[in-house]
């Protein structure tokens, strides 16, 4: 399934659904206004404070994306999808860089 490019997405009649990190930064790159759905107050039912700072990227200097796509491939035996892996691991250094900036403890 091909993944949507930001300018196919109507900001205005989007439903999120989980406020773990996925979810809440979603909805702060749409900048507009979001539907969240959760199962518990904001910062208390998701999943992503139990990563424990297990969050991957290629950020060392004898790392890279394409490292970083043979890994989840590798791990993933046969159940990950190349391109959005490789989608991921391109992104992944920026996306870190952001969470950090939004005081996201690593």
């Amino acid at each position: 399934m091909p993944i949507p490019s930001h300018a196919s997405i109507d900001a205005g009649r989007v439903l999120i659904v989980g406020a773990g990190l996925a979810g809440l930064f979603t909805a702060l790159k749409l900048s507009g206004p979001v539907t969240i759905i959760t199962g518990a107050p904001l910062g208390a039912g998701a999943s992503s404070a139990w990563a424990q700072g297990g969050v991957a990227a290629a950020l060392g200097a004898d790392d890279s994306a394409d490292l970083h796509v043979a890994d989840t491939l590798a791990a993933g035996a046969g159940t990950v999808d190349a391109a959005v892996a490789t989608l991921m691991a391109r992104d992944a250094e920026a996306r870190i860089n952001d969470l950090a900036a939004l005081g996201v403890p690593f």
